[in-house]
C-alpha cells in the first residue's frame, strides 16, 4: 500500500511537472521541491488537526449526549486548538522563503536590480495573506466539522451511540494538502515575479498570460490572455481588479485553481535571448499609456516633480501630448499614440530611470506647443524648428546607441 501510494505521488509529480513547463513557468524543479515540502507539513498538521478534533468531537458527544449543541456551542468547544499555531511555526516562514527565493531568481532570470521594499503595499498585502492564512484554513475545517456534527444528530439513537468518525473527512487528506501546497506556492511565484518586475526600472508594461493544458480553465482568464497594461496599472477580470495570478486581495473565486501568469514588457532593453516587442504589444502598450495618462489626475504634479519643471508648464505638455486637436495630414485630431514617447511619460510619472531624453521630450513638446497654439504654426513647420533646440529623436537614437553598445 505504501508502495503504491509512492508510485501514485511521482506519478502526480510528473503530471505536474509536465503542465508546468507546458505552461511555460520558470524555475520548474524548484516549484516542485517546494510544493512536496510545503505539501508534507501541511499533511503533517491536518493530521494532527484530525487527531485533536476528534478527541474534542468525542467530549463534546460526551457532554451533550442526545441534545444537539448549536452550531455556536459546537464552534466554541472546538476553537482552542494547535493547529493555527502549528501552521505559523512551519509553513508562514517556509513561504516567506520560497517568495524571497523566487524572487531573487527572477531577478537574475531578467538581468533585474532592486531592493525589496517590505514596507511596499503589494509586499505588506502578500505578508498579511500569509499571516491569515492559518486561520482561513482553520475555518474551513471548523465549517465542515460543524456540518458534519449536525448531519450525526440526525441519525437515529443507535446510529448515535456509535459515535462520531472524522477519519473519513476531506479536509484531513491528501487531497487539502496537495491543493494548498500547489496554491499557495503559485501565489509565491506569482507575487515574486510581481515584485521583480516593479524593481526593474525598465519593464514598462505586464502582459497576462493564461497556462496552457490547464483542465476547465477560467472563461474570463483565458480572455485575458494577451492582455497588456502599463506598469502600476491593474488588471480588470470579471468585475475584479488584480495586480498579478492569485493577487490576495481578490476574492478566492478569482484565484484559487488559477495556473496564469506575467511576462514582462521593457523599455528598450532585452534580456538575452528574449524576443523583441512585437508591434503589436508596442502599439496596444502606447495606447495604454496614453489612455492612462488621460485617465488618471496626478501625472503633471508627478511628471513636474520627478523632472524638475514646473507644474504649469508640464500642463501644457500634457495637453498638447494627450488631449488637444490639432489639423494633422489625417485630419483634426489628437496625435497618435508613440511608443518611446509613452515610455519618455511612464518614466517620468513613475520617476524611475528617467534619461535625458525623456526631459529634453518635455522641453521639446511644451516650445512645441507654445509655436502651435500661440504663432498659429503648422505641426510639421513647429516640430522643424523645436528641433534646432530640442532635438528628441536624435537624443533617443543615442540612448538607444548607447543600450546596444554602438
Amino acid at each position: 500500500m505504501i508502495e503504491l501510494a509512492f508510485l501514485i505521488k511521482e506519478e502526480e509529480d510528473k503530471e505536474l511537472k509536465k503542465l508546468l513547463e507546458q505552461a511555460e513557468y520558470q524555475f520548474v524543479d524548484i516549484l516542485l521541491e517546494q510544493i512536496n515540502s510545503i505539501q508534507s507539513k501541511v499533511e503533517d498538521a491536518l493530521q494532527d488537526d484530525f487527531e485533536e478534533l476528534q478527541e474534542l468531537i468525542d467530549g463534546l458527544l460526551k457532554n451533550f449526549g442526545n441534545k444537539q449543541p448549536t452550531e455556536k456551542q459546537i464552534r466554541k468547544f472546538i476553537k482552542n486548538r494547535s493547529f493555527n499555531s502549528k501552521l505559523n511555526d512551519q509553513l508562514i516562514p517556509e513561504l516567506e522563503e520560497v517568495f524571497l527565493l523566487l524572487l531573487e531568481a527572477f531577478q537574475e532570470f531578467y538581468e533585474s536590480g532592486g531592493q525589496l521594499d517590505k514596507q511596499s503595499e503589494s509586499y505588506k498585502e502578500l505578508s498579511a495573506w500569509l499571516n491569515e492564512l492559518p486561520e482561513l484554513l482553520q475555518g474551513t475545517t471548523d465549517d465542515a466539522v460543524v456540518r458534519v456534527v449536525g448531519k450525526h444528530y440526525e441519525k437515529d439513537d443507535e446510529e448515535k451511540e456509535k459515535g462520531l468518525s472524522l477519519a473519513a473527512l476531506w479536509i484531513f487528506g491528501y487531497a487539502r494538502a496537495r491543493t494548498i501546497a500547489i496554491q499557495e506556492l503559485l501565489r509565491m511565484y506569482s507575487g515574486s515575479q510581481f515584485e521583480s518586475m516593479m524593481l526593474d526600472d525598465e519593464v514598462i508594461g505586464i502582459k497576462w498570460r493564461h497556462a496552457d493544458g490547464v483542465k476547465e480553465p477560467r472563461p474570463t482568464h483565458v480572455a485575458t490572455d494577451g492582455t497588456i497594461i502599463a506598469k502600476g496599472e491593474l488588471f480588470y477580470i470579471n468585475g475584479v481588479f488584480l495586480r498579478y495570478p492569485r493577487d490576495p486581495q481578490a476574492p478566492i473565486s478569482e484565484t484559487i485553481n488559477c495556473h496564469c501568469f506575467l511576462d514582462p514588457i521593457y523599455y528598450y532593453r532585452y534580456e538575452s535571448g528574449a524576443k523583441r516587442r512585437t508591434f503589436e504589444e508596442k502599439e496596444v502598450l502606447a495606447n495604454r499609456i496614453y489612455e492612462s495618462a488621460r485617465n488618471r489626475k496626478s501625472d503633471i504634479r508627478r511628471v513636474a516633480k520627478h523632472s524638475g519643471m514646473r507644474k504649469s508648464d508640464i500642463k501644457k505638455v500634457y495637453r498638447h501630448m494627450f488631449i488637444n486637436e490639432y489639423d494633422l495630414l489625417s485630419g483634426k485630431k489628437r496625435f497618435d499614440p508613440d511608443i518611446d514617447m509613452a515610455e519618455s511619460w511612464q518614466r517620468l510619472f513613475l520617476g524611475k530611470n528617467v534619461q535625458k531624453h525623456d526631459i529634453i521630450m518635455l522641453r521639446h513638446e511644451l516650445m512645441e506647443s507654445k509655436l502651435m497654439n500661440k504663432k498659429g504654426l503648422s505641426y510639421r513647420d513647429a516640430h522643424k524648428k523645436v528641433n534646432e533646440t530640442w532635438n528628441y529623436e536624435n537624443a533617443l537614437d543615442e540612448y538607444k546607441d548607447k543600450l546596444e553598445g554602438k
